[in-house]
C-alpha cells in the first residue's frame, strides 16, 4: 500500500469501509441472486428457505468482531504489509457476512436485499471519494446509497415489515443491534474525540452528545 503512513485515521477509516462494504455487497449479491434464480439444486445456499444453522447467531457476532479486530489492527500498525492482511481479513470476513446473511433469508425476501445490498455499493463508492479526494464520487456514492436506503424503506413499508424483520429474521430469536455495534465502533476508532462520549458494553451501546 503506497504512501501508507501519509494516511490521517479518516483516510484509513474510508479504505476500509470501501472494501468491507464491497466485499458484503459482491458476496450477498450472489446469494441473492442465486435464491432469485431458483438454484438451489446447486447449492444449499440458493434454497428459497432461509438457512438455519446451529449457532448462527454466534457465527454473525464472530465475524462481526473479527472484522471490527481488523479495523483496529488496519487502524493502529504501521506496518503496510500487516495493513494489507488486515484489510484482507477484514473483507474475508465481511465476504462471509454477506454469504451467511443473506442465505438465513427466504427468498422472497431477495429482493429488498438487493436494494439495501445496492446501497452499501453506493456507500463503498463514496468511501472511495473521499479516499481519492474526488467530490464527484462521493456526491454520486452518496446519492446511490440513500436511494437504495428509500428504495428498501419502501419495499418493507410495502410488505408491512421492519427492515431489521427482514434482514435479521432469520438469525434467531433474540436480534441484536450488531451493525449499530459496528457503527460506532468505527467511530470510537476513527475519531478520538467520540472516545470519551462513547461507552460499549457487550449487549448496550450508549452514546453522550
Amino acid at each position: 500500500m503506497d504512501h501508507f503512513d501519509q494516511l490521517t485515521g479518516f483516510h484509513l477509516t474510508s479504505v476500509y469501509l470501501g472494501g468491507w462494504m464491497g466485499a458484503i455487497t459482491f458476496t450477498g449479491s450472489i446469494i441473492a441472486c442465486g435464491k432469485l434464480a431458483e438454484l438451489w439444486k446447486y447449492s444449499v445456499l440458493f434454497d428459497s428457505k432461509p438457512l438455519m444453522l446451529p449457532g448462527r447467531d454466534i457465527i454473525n457476532a464472530s465475524l462481526l468482531f473479527g472484522s471490527i479486530g481488523a479495523l483496529g489492527t488496519f487502524l493502529t500498525t504501521k506496518d503496510p504489509t500487516t495493513a494489507n492482511v488486515a484489510m484482507l481479513a477484514g473483507a474475508t470476513f465481511s465476504g462471509g457476512l454477506g454469504v451467511h446473511g443473506v442465505a438465513s433469508v427466504g427468498g422472497a425476501d431477495a429482493p429488498v436485499l438487493i436494494c439495501l445490498l445496492n446501497s452499501y455499493s453506493g456507500w463503498a463508492l463514496c468511501a472511495e471519494g473521499f479516499i481519492l479526494n474526488q467530490p464527484m464520487l462521493t456526491i454520486v456514492g452518496a446519492l446511490i446509497g440513500s436511494s437504495g436506503a428509500f428504495l428498501t424503506k419502501i419495499m418493507c413499508d410495502g410488505m408491512n415489515r421492519s427492515l431489521t424483520n427482514v434482514v435479521l429474521g432469520g438469525f434467531g430469536t433474540e436480534v441484536g443491534p450488531e451493525l449499530l455495534y459496528f457503527l460506532l465502533i468505527v467511530l470510537w476508532f476513527a475519531s478520538p474525540s467520540w472516545r470519551g462520549r462513547l461507552y460499549l458494553s457487550p449487549r448496550v451501546c450508549y452514546c453522550w452528545l
